[in-house]
């Protein structure tokens, strides 16, 4: 993480920030790292949290930290491309009548997970303007459910952490 943002230019940490973080100050932010990092280099996770420190209003620190930290996370381990490679992978090792379920728990993760299960689902893929099917699509994978499943609130309870997840099942036809 520490070469990601000293090699990188306020631009590229305006887009970490802002895409992978869906932090609403992103440009604020990165302009404070930016300083910091063009002072002395970034090194450590506390280098880090001071300069978010710094243009952050104290009320928001801690949900604006933990945005800053997951979209650097996500950006260095390029997390997004490989959860979509592992969905893609995945119907290759699941035979008919298996389950692919997943649990994510940001609306990233989520949006992928969603979109991937509901592309492999369809009947058709031809343009809407087109009244006849000529695709001859089959859908590798059926939705169990439409609707997202989340915890309960007494799983909440037992597990604070779960407050935030979303499974989702998809059978492979």
């Amino acid at each position: 993480a520490a070469e990601y943002l000293n090699e990188s230019s306020i631009e590229e940490i305006e887009y970490t920030i802002k895409t992978y973080g869906e932090e609403r100050n992103y440009k604020k932010i990165a302009k404070s790292i930016y300083e910091e990092i063009q002072k002395n280099k970034m090194y450590t996770t506390f280098d880090l949290k001071n300069a978010v420190l710094k243009c952050t209003s104290h009320k928001y620190v801690t949900k604006t930290l933990a945005r800053v930290f997951q979209a650097i996370r996500i950006k260095v381990n390029d997390e997004l491309n490989i959860l979509k490679d592992t969905l893609e992978n995945s119907i290759k090792w699941v035979h008919a009548g298996g389950r692919i379920a997943v649990i994510s728990f940001h609306s990233l993760e989520d949006r992928i997970v969603k979109e991937f299960f509901s592309r492999k689902s369809q009947n058709c893929i031809c343009p809407k303007n087109i009244p006849i099917c000529i695709c001859n699509t089959s859908p590798s994978l059926k939705l169990l459910k439409r609707k997202v499943i989340k915890p309960t609130e007494k799983e909440i309870m037992a597990n604070s952490r779960s407050r935030s997840a979303k499974l989702r099942v998809a059978e492979k036809v």
